[in-house]
């Protein structure tokens, strides 16, 4: 219930066109994660990190709103 942006996100990326063969982001030099809004919903902030973990991204830069009207914020913040 609390993902169903980053669901939505998801939805649009699955859907973009793919590339002529399988490419891991690992073998794309710079390739970086940008998050954001993230409202103290742990649940899909978890989801997120679990899926640029899986793209083997080692470098993750949030934007910013953490916290905020979401039902964990102090857990969002660690």
């Amino acid at each position: 219930p609390g993902s169903a942006g980053y669901s939505g996100w998801l939805t649009l990326c699955r859907n973009a066109p793919l590339p002529a063969r399988p490419v891991s982001s690992c073998e794309i030099p710079g390739v970086k994660a940008i998050i954001s809004d993230i409202h103290g919903n742990l649940e899909a902030l978890q989801a997120v990190l679990a899926d640029i973990k899986s793209l083997g991204i080692r470098e993750v830069y949030c934007l910013g709103d953490i916290v905020g009207y979401g039902p964990n914020p102090r857990e969002c913040i660690d």
